[in-house]
């Protein structure tokens, strides 16, 4: 009987702490307070702020606009690292700049030209913006 009393306990205790640890654990929820996730909904903490090594601030970033546009996260964390191993600040000798080595021209047609290529958020948001709209040609491996 003790131990029918006891296991009922740990699986109540359990049962209570698994959903606080996923919700913990999971950033992937959509932050957005806009269309175009120009603005993030009250109270949600920058990847800056929650994090301090750049590959892990790259990797937040990355996640949420893969969220918000419904992108594969996977597919966007390997191409960003392929590219510029989450250096957002890499530019290559053709000119190319940011986690997914963003050109120019193409920049130029996003929504977030006005910001910087090398800002891991607008990069992030630009590439999963263009792949929602048919753009995975732009990156050779899709």
């Amino acid at each position: 009987m003790r131990r029918l009393i006891l296991a009922g306990v740990v699986a109540m205790l359990l049962a209570a702490a698994v959903p606080a640890v996923s919700r913990a654990a999971s950033p992937a929820r959509d932050v957005c307070a806009n269309r175009l996730c120009t603005q993030d909904k009250p109270g949600t903490k920058s990847c800056r702020t929650l994090f301090s090594r750049y590959d892990r601030v790259s990797r937040c970033f990355i996640t949420r606009a893969a969220v918000h546009f419904h992108q594969p996260r996977s597919l966007a964390l390997y191409i960003a690292h392929r590219e510029s191993r989450y250096q957002w600040w890499i530019v290559n000798a053709y000119g190319y700049a940011g986690l997914y080595q963003f050109g120019t021209r193409l920049w130029n047609t996003t929504p977030y030209r006005g910001h910087s290529r090398l800002a891991p958020r607008w990069a992030a948001l630009a590439a999963m913006r263009t792949w929602a709209h048919g753009g995975y040609h732009h990156w050779t491996c899709c």
